[in-house]
């Protein structure tokens, strides 16, 4: 599956925590050099951490092309960071 205009990165979120997710307020920050933004529409990160999977994400979207290869890449530096367990999910259309 080709990710060339996927804006979206759904879902990073420790699988141990069990709090609701709540609205924040939407955090937006350029991305890539081709002007794409990122946009967290619902979570229960700080926005530090929002800020520093935004990082991670598009560190992986610039090293790779198969939306599997980014998930996997997300995942293993959260876990490395701040410990297993975390998921991470990436495509397009989720949650709409």
């Amino acid at each position: 599956m080709d990710t060339e205009g996927s804006d979206e990165i759904s879902k990073l979120k420790p699988t141990s925590s069990k709090k609701k997710l709540v609205r924040s307020k939407t955090i937006t920050e350029k991305v890539t050099p081709k002007n794409r933004d990122a946009v967290v529409k619902c979570t229960d990160m700080p926005e530090e951490l929002q800020r520093e999977a935004i990082g991670v994400a598009t560190d992986a979207m610039n090293k790779f092309r198969l939306e599997k290869d980014m998930a996997t890449y997300i995942k293993e530096e959260f876990d490395r960071r701040h410990s297993p367990s975390w998921h991470c999910v990436v495509g397009r259309n989720f949650g709409r």
